[in-house]
């Protein structure tokens, strides 16, 4: 009876199985669709530097995550801590004209991809500063890549 009721299992698994494994998206291959995510998420992080420097608030709200934190060190400054800025904050400061509205080079540095996060890592210069960030990206098919954290070293340019 044992022996029975294990094939069975065993076969059932075995259709349930093949029943996914034909129902689900055929992928070209892992490295393939990774380079393809790759390139997505290195074309999110390049349009946040865009709209970033167009100060373009409606790219950039879709373009950043409910979450998003920024964290930058000021350069020339005494400040201990670092900067840290809310989706909000962050979005309120570039309306405002406090930071972005200046062109900058971009040179993409590495992009790691895992599934549905990315790190993303970017020089950028601008008249004045020189921005070393490393970006973290979330995926979601409804959303596609969005920003959940820039971590950025700024130094003024000529240091």
């Amino acid at each position: 009876m044992k022996t029975i009721l294990a094939t069975l299992a065993l076969a059932l698994t075995g259709g349930v199985m093949q029943v996914l494994a034909q129902s689900a998206p055929q992928h070209k291959s892992a490295a393939d669709s990774n380079t393809a995510s790759k390139k997505s998420a290195q074309d999110a992080v390049l349009a946040f530097v865009k709209a970033g420097d167009e100060r373009n608030i409606a790219v950039l709200e879709k373009l950043i995550h409910e979450n998003f934190r920024a964290l930058a060190h000021p350069p020339g400054t005494t400040i201990a801590k670092p900067v840290i800025e809310s989706r909000a904050n962050y979005l309120a400061l570039v309306q405002e004209g406090k930071i972005g509205g200046k062109p900058r080079k971009v040179s993409l540095q590495s992009a790691d991809v895992w599934n549905n996060t990315a790190v993303v890592r970017v020089e950028m210069e601008s008249a004045e500063l020189h921005f070393s960030s490393t970006l973290s990206l979330f995926y979601a098919p409804e959303t596609g890549w969005q920003l959940v954290h820039d971590l950025v070293e700024l130094q003024a340019r000529g240091n």
